[in-house]
């Protein structure tokens, strides 16, 4: 290439970034800041109405972040609460079965008396709960054929075992 060449093809580039560049300031769409638009209020709730979203200022979101320390606390005092109420009651229990009034009986078994006929007998007087208790240990400790003739203190505040041992006299 020669010089002269060399000067023309440069001056042809100088007039074409020229043109490009008064083209470019004097079209009015061709500019970056004209071509995007400014986001309006209705635009951003029409897009978080879209992807199912709310918008909260910066003092609802610490209100907020306030009421879930809140509601944190009062669960831990909710637990507390509650394991304090079972205990209660779990006192009040033991308390309402110490009160039950004692009932003492002398009770007498004459011969040719059957099991579930005594057990029935003592349910009947409250000095047990159930008659099949008592019936079904003696017969699980094989103490049926054990029981005494006899007349026997007994009373409401003893264990089936322990009424079981007094009549059958097995320590």
């Amino acid at each position: 290439m020669s010089k002269g060449s060399l000067r023309g093809f440069s001056i042809g580039i100088l007039l074409a970034t020229a043109l490009l560049t008064i083209t470019l300031y004097t079209s009015e769409n061709t500019t970056i800041e004209n071509t995007a638009q400014p986001l309006t209020d209705e635009d951003v709730k029409r897009y978080l109405s879209e992807a199912n979203q709310t918008a909260i200022t910066n003092e609802e979101h610490s209100r907020l972040k306030e009421l879930e320390t809140e509601n944190q606390q009062l669960k831990k005092q909710l637990a507390q609460a509650t394991t304090q109420k079972e205990a209660v009651e779990e006192s009040k229990e033991k308390d309402e079965n110490k009160s039950e009034p004692e009932i003492k009986y002398i009770f007498e078994i004459k011969q040719g008396m059957t099991t579930p006929e005594i057990s029935k007998k003592l349910e009947d007087l409250n000095i047990i709960k159930n008659s099949t208790d008592l019936s079904n240990y003696l017969k699980d400790k094989g103490w049926e054929g054990s029981i005494q003739i006899g007349t026997f203190e007994l009373s409401s505040t003893m264990s089936v075992e322990e009424i079981a041992k007094i009549i059958t006299k097995n320590p």
